[in-house]
């Protein structure tokens, strides 16, 4: 399980700055302090795909941090290039009520609940780009865990989260 946990938390944070001509990959602050010049590169692709592909994104755990999706734009995107079949439809998410929520399932057995919160954090720019693989070893750590603790809740699915998805569980009937 401890092999499990780190899989899990072993995730890279990546900056994009999105504009209307492209996609600019921001380095993080301390290589543009190296004293190599190469470390202070800005790379720049025309869309999100050729970042991804580029960078070899596909197979890392990421996530992307954006100046703002306001119309789920990458969001979408994301999901596509790591063929995960669900989108958000801005005009839906307008007409959702505070206490509403969007679910879909990446893999098999794997609820992902997208409540305010979570479309707030989407909307900012905060997206998850994990592959199937990290969703079902996911779904694994979420079994063991309730199994070794004996947790009595009802585990309801995940919630999207700024620094990754938290289990959801429900108080089972007495």
């Amino acid at each position: 399980m401890n092999n499990l946990v780190s899989f899990l938390s072993r995730f890279q944070k990546v900056k994009i700055n999105h504009f209307s001509d492209g996609y600019w990959l921001v380095p993080k602050f301390w290589k543009i302090l190296s004293p190599r010049l190469t470390g202070y590169v800005i790379k720049k692709g025309k869309t999100l795909e050729e970042i991804v592909i580029h960078n070899d994104f596909l197979h890392k755990e990421i996530i992307f941090s954006f100046n703002g999706d306001h119309n789920f734009y990458n969001f979408n995107i994301a999901l596509k290039l790591r063929e995960i079949d669900f989108r958000l439809d801005p005009n839906a998410v307008k007409k959702k009520p505070d206490d509403g929520f969007f679910v879909f399932f990446p893999i098999e057995n794997c609820k992902i609940i997208l409540d305010k919160r979570s479309l707030q954090l989407i909307y900012d720019g905060i997206i998850p780009f994990f592959s199937k693989n990290y969703y079902k070893k996911m779904v694994d750590y979420q079994r063991e865990y309730a199994q070794k603790n004996q947790i009595s809740q009802e585990f309801i699915g995940f919630f999207w989260r700024r620094n990754g998805y938290k289990e959801v569980y429900e108080q089972k009937p007495q």
